[in-house]
């Protein structure tokens, strides 16, 4: 991905394809296999399922050899195989023997895994996190911690997602076989950027995606030890052994396969070069006051940074970055705000029935400004073992009724801080709150969310005289969102400022 306007740093998140994986798409599409059913028995069936082996075989290679390409079960990327491996290991193990009825995942795994441990807990199982260490390593003592003749799966992942940070899977997972658990790793960064071999490292179930090594997006692969007790979780079909329901998408799997040939014959010279420039934004960034590298030093995968500024709100950083043509990748809601304000499925009190889509302006019980955002952020402080700093003050008894969590501290109501005693602090330190020359105090009761539809009218007449451009901001909504205040529109209430 090249272009003189921006720099695409996003690698991690999803990287664009290499010539030979498009070219292997475009092979196949040209074929006179292409559109072929490779569960067929006809003709060119047959030679689409030759394809397919090929292609397994081919990434059999590419992940240490040694085992039957039947083990490798094509998927639509790494969060289906995360949680076939987490679904199916979990309940085909319980199969096996009912008092393996715990589960042990690392604290820093990847979404399409933490969202399973509810879901897990639900189908009765104990899901307990081993924690990382200042470095971000989860130490095979702390597996060990919690292994016991009851874990029937230990998940870690090969490389965090955040930090590149490489785990020692191979020790965790032979002290995972010496408790009797099987053991499961989602190598989806790891694939392609660092070596692995499934065999030498005892590795039960590998995860995969192709995007992440320049292969096609939508397809990756889980490896699933011959043997091991693995309950499927898609109905409907026997393709790939029975073990993943429906139709594989040849053509991105050829795109797949080709991708990862590419990255693994290319891996040295691939390491070095993308070293160097790890190392060369390492040694700038450092000379940044208060910058401080996360993660440990020299255990991670070659293209991965992690920096946190203290004193720096990330987002406000993440937004300068981009105006600077720098893509990144951020901590985001499950799903994002204009889902929820346009797309998301409002039902009927008391029944299924959808009656309308979105949320329509932020406030009451619709607060699509904060709840999305926040429920990501808690996810992350439960998982992490982090504290969370709320900003509730000791006045606001009702939203502190609200927010008891145990990882949730509110030092203003610890200080018997009212809102007043927090603004007059402020100004005592001389926080203005500037908008361009307005001090926004000065205009506003309180300063929140510009867009808030819990503003009164006084404060909405204020961002019209004050601040124009908030309000053709709002105005502009209004026409999408449909009226901010009952009775009146936002030009009705501006013309009578």
């Amino acid at each position: 991905m090249q272009n003189k306007n921006y720099v695409y740093l996003d690698f991690a998140a999803s990287a664009p394809m290499c010539e030979e994986a498009i070219e292997a798409e475009r092979l196949y599409e040209e074929s006179p296999i292409a559109g072929a059913n490779p569960n067929s028995l006809h003709t060119l069936g047959r030679m689409a399922y030759a394809r397919l082996e090929q292609c397994r075989r081919d990434i059999a290679r590419c992940v240490g050899g040694g085992f039957r390409p039947a083990d490798v079960v094509f998927t639509s990327g790494g969060t289906e195989s995360n949680n076939l491996a987490l679904y199916g290991m979990a309940e085909g193990a319980r199969d096996r023997d009912r008092n393996r009825t715990r589960v042990i995942v690392s604290a820093i795994e990847h979404d399409s895994e933490l969202d399973v441990v509810p879901a897990l807990r639900g189908r009765g199982f104990e899901v307990e996190l081993a924690r990382p260490n200042r470095e971000g390593v989860v130490t095979e003592d702390a597996v060990r911690r919690l292994l016991g003749p009851d874990v029937a799966l230990v998940s870690v992942m090969s490389a965090n997602n955040e930090t590149g940070v490489v785990q020692p899977v191979g020790k965790i997972a032979r002290a995972a076989h010496q408790a009797g658990a099987l053991f499961h790793t989602d190598a989806v960064q790891a694939v392609g950027h660092v070596p692995v071999d499934v065999q030498a490292m005892n590795i039960d179930l590998l995860s995969c995606s192709a995007h992440k090594f320049n292969g096609p997006r939508g397809v990756g692969f889980l490896y699933a030890r011959r043997g091991i007790p693995l309950t499927n979780i898609i109905e409907g079909g026997a393709q790939e052994r029975g073990k993943r329901g429906g139709t594989e998408n040849t053509p991105a799997i050829a795109g797949m396969a080709a991708a990862l040939r590419e990255a693994v014959d290319h891996m040295a010279e691939n390491t070095e070069k993308v070293t160097r420039l790890r190392e060369t934004l390492i040694a700038g960034l450092s000379t940044i006051e208060h910058a401080r590298l996360n993660g440990d030093r020299d255990r991670r995968v070659p293209g991965t940074v992690n920096f946190c500024f203290e004193g720096i709100e990330g987002e406000s950083l993440l937004l300068l970055l981009d105006r600077k043509g720098i893509r990144y990748t951020e901590l985001h809601p499950k799903n994002p705000m204009w889902w929820s304000m346009f797309c998301r499925p409002v039902r009927k009190r008391g029944t299924d029935d959808v009656h309308k889509h979105g949320y329509g302006w932020c406030g009451g019980t619709c607060r699509w400004g904060t709840t999305e955002k926040q429920r990501a952020l808690d996810r992350y402080a439960e998982a992490m073992g982090a504290v969370v700093y709320v900003g509730i003050a000791a006045d606001e008894t009702a939203r502190l009724e609200k927010e008891v969590k145990p990882y949730k501290r509110h030092p203003l109501a610890e200080w018997s801080m009212a809102e007043a005693d927090c603004l007059a602090y402020c100004h005592e330190r001389g926080f203005a709150w500037m908008e361009g020359d307005i001090s926004l105090y000065d205009v506003l009761d309180r300063v929140s969310c510009w867009c808030c539809r819990n503003k009164n009218l006084k404060e909405l007449r204020a961002i019209h005289d004050y601040l124009p451009d908030y309000w053709e901001r709002l105005v502009a909504m209004e026409q999408v969102l449909g009226p901010m205040k009952k009775g009146k529109t936002l030009p009705e209430i501006g013309s009578s400022c």
